[in-house]
């Protein structure tokens, strides 16, 4: 066998080594890392006291909320009783009212009985001008309609019923019925009218007057007084504007109160 030349096998032998060198990098380059490194660098460190501060503080609000929610809803119950006792307060205010109206047109049916038995004094024209100066008065009212006015009305309607059975006694005390209600009326008229940021409760509160006060045909003093009320005097307030009140004192008297002269608990109440 023929031997190359030693400058061939050099060069055979240089070229062998220079690919085993390019050959070991590739080889080192293509091993693996060790997982415990992979781990150090695609996990960050935890900090175990910063999650625990957090949880204590998710929990503390977490406990507040709940404590607000329970406050509201304490708070929503209570206000509902009070809703249902003021309901129960206005129903039983509803049924004293009817009471009195029944009783009262009871007594006046009574007094026109008497006055027809009696047949009395009064003449047909004595009769016949009261009934005539009431319609008068009522025709001030032809653009209002009322509970008040309709009742009123109705008292004329029963004055000219009396006047024709010939029962002018009776008459006479129907129709002066209507013109005492027609003067209150005039009043209730006029403050009925709206005033500004007049706010209204929504339903009617009871309420009594703790002083002698006066009933005003507008919330201030520079208001006309329709008349005073007595300390004790229980009234219906359904709306406000300012420290002033809305009342009704009656069927036929209507008008403002100062707040503070009224209180929601009755000043004297009856033993």
């Amino acid at each position: 066998m023929e031997l190359p030349p030693k400058s061939g096998i050099a060069a055979v032998l240089a070229a062998a080594g220079l690919c085993a060198g390019c050959a070991l990098p590739q080889r080192e380059a293509a091993e693996p890392l060790e997982p415990e490194a992979v781990a150090a660098v695609d996990e960050p460190a935890i900090d175990v006291a910063a999650l625990q501060a957090d949880n204590a503080l998710l929990r503390e609000q977490s406990n507040s909320q709940a404590f607000e929610i329970r406050q509201l809803k304490e708070e929503l119950a209570a206000t509902e009783l009070r809703l249902i006792a003021a309901s129960a307060q206005v129903q039983r205010l509803k049924v004293q009212v009817e009471e009195s109206r029944i009783a009262a047109d009871d007594a006046i049916a009574e007094v026109v009985r008497t006055q027809a038995r009696l047949r009395g004094n009064v003449s047909r024209a004595d009769a016949a001008s009261n009934i005539a100066e009431a319609e008068v008065l009522l025709a001030e009212f032809s653009d209002n309609s009322t509970p008040q006015l309709e009742k009123i009305r109705e008292q004329l309607s029963a004055a000219a019923v009396q006047f024709e059975a010939g029962n002018f006694g009776g008459a006479m005390y129907l129709s002066n019925q209507a013109k005492r209600g027609l003067s209150g009326a005039r009043n209730l008229v006029e403050a009925l009218s709206p005033v500004p940021n007049e706010e209204s409760f929504g339903d009617l509160v009871q309420l009594w007057v703790t002083t002698d006060s006066n009933l005003r045909q507008g919330p201030g003093l520079d208001h006309p007084s329709i008349t005073v009320l007595e300390e004790g005097t229980e009234v219906q307030g359904y709306s406000y504007s300012g420290a002033w009140v809305r009342v009704r004192v009656d069927e036929m008297l209507e008008g403002w109160v100062f707040q503070p002269l009224l209180s929601q608990t009755n000043p004297s109440p009856q033993e």
